[in-house]
């Protein structure tokens, strides 16, 4: 029978610690051992480990320093032993069948399937839907490397959704610890380099958006951060491969997002231009953006009229 580990980081999530692990562990098809990675937490996290790896054997507790949440994944990799391997956020949950509907993906595939992955619908810290996000259905399958690099992370923006092969992660690497955003995007672009990608057709997790995390982080600073790690991480990988109309438009509107958010601060695109210089490669396009007038264009497309004039104290 195939074996499956699961890792699990986890950094002050003493409040999602028993919604999490109850997920795991009443698993229809059952995980051999769920090492959850404390990485450097100061709240009760802990103890809670402490106390359910007295419950269930399987759970193995690890301590690490805080050193990021990639760090805190790549031991967890390290110490496993299994076939297969999947990843969980610690606020996030799984649907009871979700590693017996992927691990069946596998099963009815040969070796050159790396990753599989599911849909998933997104809740709030209560464990309630939220209303209006909906769900993210799965749509691609196959030999994704070209569509991941041009389109953008389609197969799913959380690490909780997937089940690795565990030799994919020797042949592709570890997580790349320096990124602090679109790590698992970075993963999914070096897996689907070399390996083909399925899907199960259902919800097989529940992701969890709340006021401390990445993803709803509004501020400059985080979007900034974005926007400079989604740019790197696109041309570490591009080589020879064009820049598409969709990739510039979506630069394009991510730094106009950076540069509004910072007040229409001149030096952050002065800032933001001397970044994306630092790529040989870089289209001129995308430089061009970053000159006064151009994005004074694109001001007054966006913002239009009595907007512009509110906005430079004309009205």
């Amino acid at each position: 029978m195939p074996t499956i580990d699961v890792i699990i980081p986890v950094h002050n999530g003493a409040r999602f610690i028993d919604r999490c692990l109850d997920s795991v562990v009443s698993q229809s098809f059952p995980a051999e051992k769920i090492f959850v990675v404390n990485n450097g937490s100061t709240d009760a996290t802990r103890l809670l480990l402490e106390a359910w790896a007295e419950r269930d054997s399987r759970v193995r507790p690890i301590e690490l320093p805080e050193s990021g949440v990639n760090a805190a994944r790549n031991e967890g990799i390290r110490r496993s032993d299994a076939d297969f391997i999947t990843l969980l956020d610690i606020d996030d949950v799984w649907m009871p069948r979700k590693l017996e509907l992927q691990l069946k993906v596998f099963e009815t595939s040969n070796n050159s399937l790396g990753l599989v992955y599911g849909g998933q619908s997104i809740i709030n810290e209560g464990g309630r839907k939220i209303g209006g996000v909906g769900r993210h259905e799965p749509v691609m399958r196959g030999e994704l490397y070209q569509a991941l690099l041009q389109e953008g992370n389609l197969i799913t923006g959380s690490a909780s959704n997937v089940m690795v092969r565990r030799e994919v992660f020797s042949h592709v690497g570890l997580f790349d610890e320096q990124l602090i955003y679109a790590e698992d995007w970075d993963m999914w672009i070096r897996i689907a380099r070399c390996y083909q990608v399925d899907y199960v057709n259902e919800v097989t997790v529940k992701i969890c958006q709340h006021p401390n995390s990445m993803q709803a982080d509004q501020s400059f600073e985080s979007k900034l951060v974005k926007f400079k790690t989604l740019l790197a991480v696109r041309m570490k990988y591009l080589g020879d491969l064009p820049w598409t109309e969709k990739m510039i438009r979506q630069n394009h509107r991510m730094g106009f997002e950076v540069w509004r958010s910072s007040g229409y601060d001149y030096d952050v695109l002065r800032s933001m231009k001397a970044f994306m210089l630092k790529f040989d490669s870089i289209p001129d396009v995308l430089v061009k953006f970053h000159n006064i007038r151009y994005c004074l264009l694109l001001l007054r497309y966006y913002l239009k009229g009595s907007k512009i004039k509110k906005m430079l104290g004309l009205s």
